[in-house]
């Protein structure tokens, strides 16, 4: 089974560009995870207007 632990969030930029850090503790890889475009998100709607301007 799989098993990770968030080290560090970063989801209020009002780009709406968020991203999160992980790291897998079996091998200890650590992960940094961008998400991008949530229309639902608190600035979701920025970020979908800059992708057609």
């Amino acid at each position: 089974m799989l098993s990770y632990t968030v080290i560090d969030t970063h989801d209020e930029d009002p780009t709406s560009l968020d991203a999160m850090t992980v790291v897998n503790m079996e091998t200890e890889e650590i992960f940094i995870i961008y998400v991008s475009a949530d229309a639902s998100g608190k600035h979701g709607k920025k970020d979908i207007l800059t992708d057609f301007l």
